[in-house]
C-alpha cells in the first residue's frame, strides 16, 4: 500500500486532466503532469470491471507493483494518474512493474 504522501487525490484536482500530458500503452494510460512532488493514483473504471471487489483487486495488484517501484518513481516531480483498460486487468505484478517501468521511461517533462 503506498504511503499517504504519494497519494494523488483527483476529487481534488479537478482540472488533472485537462492540463496532463500523455502516455499510452496497450494496458494503460499514463497521464502525468509536473509538481513539486511524485503522487500516483489507479483508476479503474466500471466499464472495465462491473463490481468494485474485481476493481479494488486490480487496484491492489497496480498499487503493490509500483510499491516495488517507488525508489525510482520518487525521484520523479510528477503527478501520474493510471487509467486501466481491458488488456491490463489479467497482468501479475511482475508485468504491471515491467510495463510501468518501461513507460515512464518514455515520459518527457
Amino acid at each position: 500500500m503506498l504511503s499517504k504522501q504519494f497519494k494523488l487525490h483527483l476529487r481534488q484536482e479537478t482540472d488533472f486532466f485537462l492540463h496532463c500530458k500523455k502516455v499510452h500503452s496497450p494496458y494503460f494510460s499514463l497521464f502525468y503532469t509536473e509538481s513539486e512532488q511524485f503522487q500516483i493514483t489507479v483508476v479503474v473504471s466500471k466499464k472495465i470491471c462491473k463490481l468494485a471487489t474485481q476493481r479494488n483487486a486490480v487496484k491492489r495488484r497496480y498499487t503493490s507493483a509500483l510499491q516495488d517501484l517507488l525508489e525510482e518513481l520518487r525521484q520523479l516531480k510528477i503527478k501520474v494518474a493510471i487509467v486501466v483498460h481491458e488488456k491490463g486487468i489479467s497482468l501479475s505484478v511482475a508485468e504491471i512493474a515491467q510495463h510501468i517501468k518501461i513507460n515512464v521511461q518514455k515520459i518527457r517533462i
